[in-house]
């Protein structure tokens, strides 16, 4: 299953677009349908599959993967709404549980897996035209672009 960690922007053409679970799968990860068009959209693409608004794309914003106290220590101030329930596994017996970093930046993709970013701390590679950082300690994941206007860092 997809293990993907990805925020989208959920406004189109200004309006703030309502979002919930289609519950099929798209390329086995999870797919959405919107409030007001009940257009089907893919999860990690972040684009309409069918329905009205086919083709449209939601803008990718920044985020960061960590623990949950690592949050809470850096926002101590942050609330959840949270169900009092068991911690469910929602993991398929025979699906590969390693987990990656992905990027794709300009028609070139790569994946750097957890345990290789996490040994190194930190990787400098090159993805296409782009430098590239990609960071781990204490379970926060991070990519950055090394580049500040024509210097490389």
């Amino acid at each position: 299953m997809c293990y993907t960690g990805l925020v989208h922007d959920r406004r189109i053409n200004g309006e703030t677009y309502v979002f919930g679970n289609a519950g099929g799968l798209y390329m086995s990860a999870m797919t959405w349908w919107d409030h007001k068009t009940s257009s089907i959209w893919s999860q990690p693409v972040g684009r309409a599959l069918a329905g009205e608004l086919t083709g449209t794309e939601l803008t990718l914003l920044p985020m960061q993967l960590t623990t949950w106290e690592n949050w809470k220590n850096a926002y101590p101030d942050t609330l959840v709404m949270i169900n009092d329930l068991e911690k469910i596994d929602y993991s398929p017996p025979g699906f590969s549980k390693d987990f990656v970093i992905g990027l794709d930046l300009d028609e070139h993709s790569k994946a750097y897996y957890f345990d290789d970013v996490e040994a190194a701390g930190i990787l400098n590679d090159q993805l296409g035209d782009f430098p590239v950082l990609v960071w781990a300690a204490d379970a926060d994941y991070r990519v950055y672009l090394r580049q500040v206007g024509e210097d490389v860092l």
